[in-house]
């Protein structure tokens, strides 16, 4: 009997050993997916926006730096920016052509971040629009590191709220509703409204 007993405490202790390995296993699987999980709450930088003033105003969100994305900002799953200052665009007018040669079609959403730092830019943003229309990407405008990354965070404090802040709403006035809803009210049903 005390043969048997010892025999399920050597199972027992056997068991508490391949339990161990296998939290450890767990342990370090858990660390990867919750290093992966803070990428999905954080805003990604590509390491070559390192010294970025933009960086600095970046407050109501976490930012941390990855290797692996293409783009200079990732946002969210499906959304991207790259960032260009006009001008570095006027020192080297090829970057961002080759930029978007590496970006290909990889998000749905994929936004051109221009900080206008010129004093005459009307030329350059023309041809800046004429690429952003062909590539399909989104141009948006800043004045100031400060607004860049302010704009950055707005996207990223916004990557899963539903649209309801801007869709239309509904009225609350039959009035208003009956209008909105493009009726015809002859002239009889007006006066009616009006003068009862």
């Amino acid at each position: 009997m005390d043969e048997f007993l010892a025999d399920i405490a050597s199972e027992f202790s056997n068991n508490d050993l391949h339990e161990g390995s296998s939290t450890s296993s767990e342990t370090a699987s858990d660390k990867s997916i919750k290093k992966n999980s803070s990428k999905t709450f954080s805003l990604l930088v590509n390491p070559k926006q390192r010294g970025n003033p933009l960086l600095q105003h970046i407050c109501n969100v976490t930012w941390e730096f990855d290797d692996s994305i293409i783009p200079d900002y990732q946002m969210g799953k499906t959304t991207c920016a790259l960032f260009l200052s006009l001008r570095y665009h006027n020192l080297n007018p090829d970057y961002i052509h080759d930029r978007l040669k590496q970006l290909h079609k990889l998000y749905l959403l994929r936004v051109l971040l221009v900080q206008v730092d010129i004093p005459d830019p009307h030329h350059v943003l023309k041809n800046l629009t004429r690429i952003c229309i062909l590539a399909d990407l989104t141009l948006i405008l800043a004045w100031s590191p400060e607004e860049a990354g302010k704009i950055l965070e707005t996207y990223k404090i916004y990557e899963n709220k539903p649209a309801d802040n801007i869709k239309e709403k509904g009225e609350s006035s039959p009035y208003l509703r009956v209008s909105n809803k493009n009726y015809l009210i002859d002239y009889q049903s007006l006066k009616y409204l009006y003068c009862s």
